[in-house]
């Protein structure tokens, strides 16, 4: 399973509490600390953690920017907020008003442990289904460029897999391209830079499209490719394109 992290906006001492009774239970769990509201969104932003515990003690005000503030940049990521029990009736107010996913007694370690395992539970299960989804996204496709050389990347475009096609297009093995950034490998002095980034627009858009354009051989000689290129989406979120070359 990839790394889980879950980032604490609290004082210094409630911090070191639940690292002395949380830490040596969770296996494959990066715990993250902000004591501040600065530090937080800056960790919010850089680290992007997967659950977020906020100890409450500010305003009313502090709470509710911390909460706008996450369904900005992480809106599907839970927050849930700690508290002494005498703030119950105000925090049940703030769960309906602001929009907290739960709340826990800042002492009831024990389900603050299990609300971290059940989110933890939570990605594993979304990781399954994505890879289960990319597998048939792919499957499609493949077979729909059954002719075609096939080259799957990340989001970033760094090659993850090709098809026996793409050997005789471009010469490269497969163990050669792995890895690799497409347009860095394939492309080359008489590529036109205009269709270049014409490329680079429609992958930030997100969107299907085809374009013609010089990649090079391995060896060296330019030729002229026809590409169709496919984004793949996981819940919303880009997260591969699929290109045919033809």
């Amino acid at each position: 399973m990839s790394s889980f992290s879950v980032l604490i906006r609290s004082g210094e001492e409630y911090y070191n509490a639940l690292l002395h009774n949380l830490v040596p239970n969770l296996q494959g769990c990066t715990i993250l600390h902000a004591g501040d509201l600065t530090t937080f969104e800056n960790m919010v932003v850089r680290q992007k953690p997967d659950l977020i515990l906020s100890e409450f003690m500010c305003s009313e005000g502090t709470i509710i920017q911390i909460h706008d503030f996450v369904v900005k940049y992480l809106p599907r990521v839970p927050i849930i907020a700690i508290a002494p029990s005498i703030e119950k009736q105000k925090i049940e107010h703030l769960l309906y008003t602001v929009g907290f996913s739960d709340y826990v007694r800042d002492d009831d370690y024990t389900r603050i442990y299990m609300s971290i395992l059940k989110e933890m539970h939570n990605k594993r299960k979304r990781i399954v289904y994505q890879r289960k989804q990319d597998y048939i996204n792919i499957t499609s496709l493949v077979s729909e460029y059954n002719d075609k050389g096939i080259i799957i990347t990340d989001k970033f475009t760094r090659i993850e897999w090709v098809n026996s096609k793409i050997t005789e297009i471009c010469g490269y093995e497969q163990h050669e391209i792995i890895g690799k950034y497409a347009g860095k490998l394939l492309q080359g002095p008489l590529t036109e830079e205009s269709t270049v980034e014409e490329i680079r627009t429609n992958l930030r858009k997100e969107i299907r499209f085809e374009s013609e354009l010089i990649n090079y051989h391995k060896d060296g000689w330019p030729y002229w490719v026809h590409i169709d290129v496919t984004p793949l989406f996981y819940d919303g979120k880009l997260t591969r394109y699929c290109t045919g070359f033809n």
